[in-house]
């Protein structure tokens, strides 16, 4: 019989599992400023467990790497967000649309190193 406080042993040499999508989560804010014409904000989106409140209405959200899905923004179906390394400003090619972080001292989606562009 198995004593309960008998230890795991794991071995030092193996790598370290991959990155699961909870912990890429942590880097999503939980608000971001909304700059329509792509340097003023004109709204806020609201990030929470897999939903994005946006312009007073709730979608699903998935997140691939550094690009967040959202299911419904402003009736763009899906609407994809281009997200810098940070995770601190993203683009949205629909019309050119970008965005900052909320509440981190940026001032706009330059300042927050948001991209311009899709590379």
């Amino acid at each position: 019989m198995s004593s309960p406080n008998k230890r795991k042993m794991t071995n030092i040499n193996s790598p370290p599992p991959p990155p699961s999508k909870k912990r890429r989560l942590k880097k999503l804010y939980d608000s971001y400023m909304w700059c329509h014409d792509g340097d003023i904000p004109n709204g806020v989106l609201y990030f929470t467990h897999y939903m994005c409140n946006a312009f007073n209405k709730s979608s699903h959200y998935s997140i691939d790497g550094h690009v967040v899905t959202v299911d419904d923004i402003g009736g763009i179906t899906p609407c994809k967000l281009y997200f810098n390394s940070d995770f601190t400003g993203f683009y949205c090619p629909e019309s050119g649309q970008r965005g900052y972080a909320n509440g981190m001292l940026f001032d706009s989606p330059d300042d927050a190193n948001a991209p311009k562009k899709i590379k």
